[in-house]
């Protein structure tokens, strides 16, 4: 660049300074560029050089933080031309991403969580729409198998499954004392997306809950059921509905090996914290 280019470009940035600045390289502004989302401030045609404002810069700062938010490039090319609209519309999605991301990360660390730890802690149950099915199960074993039999039934219906979210069963007639492992009501669900138009979909509100986990063979889950029970009458908290169990890793491959099965409790309650 000769000493009159750089004189009439005073108080610009050259491409490479932007991108050494913001952390990303020359590709990802030309990128962008090419998407019709950022604009050079100037640009000599005969060099090439392209010059960037602070306000463009800014502009460039937007863009990447709203992809950090993991929004689309039509997402962010909706937000920037049509603004607060663009935003109400794209919430949704974002809260819909962040709830699943939680989610995950709770079941995550479930799955670390070594045995005899028995460790209880709140969680946020988001609202979804489930494939249901009720039945009384005679043993453990009876009700696994109906659990993935329902499972099957949802696939065979073609049903769109909310990956994110796992499988679960409920225990209505759970209320303490002897956890009841020979005859007892159980309903399985199915988490499926939220238009679901089907007869057996039932939507499942949002709530908080009160979680534990168990690693370990199934007839030895009366353990973790009594902290649980214990930990709620301590706190005086009041179901809000049944007992769910989440089995989180128990593959056919570790049948003989109990000590990778974990199942997850979760009791909603009423949360009176948040009256406090």
């Amino acid at each position: 660049m000769d000493y009159k280019e750089k004189f009439q470009h005073e108080g610009l940035f050259q491409i490479g300074d932007v991108a050494k600045c913001c952390g990303i390289d020359r590709q990802t502004i030309l990128f962008y560029e090419r998407k019709g989302l950022l604009t050079p401030t100037e640009q000599n045609e005969s060099s090439g050089y392209r010059y960037y404002s602070t306000e463009t810069v800014t502009e460039l700062m937007q863009i990447l933080q709203l992809r950090d938010s993991g929004l689309s490039l039509r997402e962010i090319r909706d937000v920037i031309e049509n603004g607060a609209d663009a935003a109400r519309r794209v919430i949704a999605s974002m809260e819909e991403k962040l709830t699943a991301l939680l989610v995950g990360l709770e079941q995550t660390r479930a799955l670390s969580v070594p045995k005899g730890d028995y460790s209880i802690s709140w969680t946020n149950l988001p609202a979804t729409r489930c494939f249901v099915r009720g039945c009384i199960c005679h043993g453990v074993e009876e009700a696994m198998d109906k659990m993935y039999e329902v499972f099957h039934e949802t696939l065979t219906r073609r049903l769109p499954i909310r990956t994110a979210y796992h499988i679960y069963t409920e225990y209505p007639e759970e209320r303490g004392g002897t956890v009841n492992l020979e005859n007892f009501p159980m309903r399985v669900c199915v988490p499926v997306a939220p238009d679901t138009n089907d007869p057996d979909c039932v939507d499942m509100t949002a709530a908080s809950g009160v979680a534990v986990c168990h690693r370990g063979d199934y007839s030895e889950i009366g353990a973790v059921y009594d902290v649980l029970w214990k930990y709620v009458s301590e706190n005086k908290l009041m179901p809000a509905g049944p007992i769910r169990e989440y089995y989180l890793d128990s593959r056919l491959e570790y049948k003989n090996k109990t000590d990778r099965y974990v199942t997850r409790l979760v009791l909603p309650v009423e949360d009176h914290r948040r009256m406090r």
